[in-house]
């Protein structure tokens, strides 16, 4: 199946798993949940690659603290 998606001259596509946003945190046992999810990838989104990565897996890490990983956790970044 082929696709064509328009986008500006520098663009994120994100693919990943529903991993991240089940996991569950400190606060109350709530999920990451995918509000948030998009809430840090859009505000990230202008810094480098690199850079996203380091501060999203910091934010998942300090959000679950000592809870037990639930889910695969997959999620791919790409700059077009």
């Amino acid at each position: 199946w082929v696709s064509e998606v328009a986008y500006e001259k520098v663009s994120n596509l994100y693919l990943g798993s529903d991993g991240i946003k089940d996991q569950f945190g400190w606060e109350r046992l709530k999920k990451f949940g995918s509000s948030r999810l998009h809430q840090r990838l859009k505000s990230n989104s202008r810094l480098p690659v690199t850079d996203q990565q380091r501060l999203l897996k910091s934010n998942i890490l300090e959000w679950k603290q000592n809870e037990e990983q639930t889910d695969d956790i997959c999620l791919i970044g790409i700059q077009v």
